[in-house]
């Protein structure tokens, strides 16, 4: 009885066998092939990059980087006015305000600011009062009935009445382009500040003014993007380190 069943035995046990052969490959097939679905999306994951680590065009590096290789500050990094302006305090407060950098560039303010009579104008109490009232009309126009004409009108007589006493404001008071400042509220906003008279007053800002590497370097925007940025030290120990 036991010999007439051996086969039947061994056949089912040989179905079992390869059903759970089966089974076992399937499952694990299925476990590789979902794993490695969620493993390339892992990596897609971690190869993404996230806009913070691109730098910005126009940040501080970039400006910067984009400067030194100019000839402009080629021509100058080994010039001591240059180095000395970049590293003076006050140059690096003042770079800040966008006034101060456009007045840079401003070829108004260059032309004059090689002249005596108007860095010296720019020291006297009653001018720098004087700037500061037209500046604060100029900004309430808007607010009051009359044109920008006649508040500029009344507020220029205003400061010719009180400065004309003063041989500075008289040897510029015909000046073209010391009339076309008279209606630049950066510098009227700028005239009353102590620290901007100083400054003109310097060796090393007088001779730059008249350089035209140095006229040309401030007129770039990038130059003026990175004093507003605040790295006019980080300039400074470039142009000291090109020496």
């Amino acid at each position: 009885m036991l010999r007439k069943l051996r086969f039947p035995i061994l056949i089912g046990a040989g179905v079992i066998a390869a059903a759970g052969l089966v089974y076992f490959s399937h499952s694990r097939v299925s476990s590789e092939q979902v794993q490695g679905a969620i493993g390339k999306r892992d990596v897609y994951r971690d190869a993404q990059v996230n806009s913070s680590d691109i730098a910005t065009p126009g940040s501080a590096p970039v400006a910067t980087a984009e400067i030194l290789k100019s000839k402009e500050f080629s021509a100058l990094a080994k010039n001591q006015s240059f180095q000395s302006l970049l590293s003076d305090r006050s140059f690096q407060a003042l770079a800040k305000d966008q006034a101060f950098v456009s007045l840079l560039a401003n070829s108004s303010f260059q032309n004059l600011a090689r002249h005596g009579a108007f860095t010296q104008l720019l020291q006297n109490g009653s001018f720098q009062q004087a700037a500061a009232a037209l500046n604060a009309q100029q900004m309430q126009q808007s607010l009051s009935q009359q044109s920008q004409s006649q508040v500029q009108s009344s507020q220029l007589q205003q400061m010719k009445s009180s400065l004309k006493q003063d041989s500075n404001f008289q040897a510029l008071k015909n000046d073209a382009a010391f009339n076309s400042l008279l209606q630049n509220r950066g510098f009227l906003a700028l005239a009353s500040n102590s620290a901007f008279s100083s400054l003109l007053s310097t060796g090393s800002f007088q001779s730059l003014i008249s350089d035209r590497s140095f006229q040309s370097l401030v007129s770039q925007s990038s130059f003026q993007n990175a004093l507003r940025q605040g790295s006019a030290a980080s300039l400074a120990s470039a142009a000291l380190r090109q020496e």
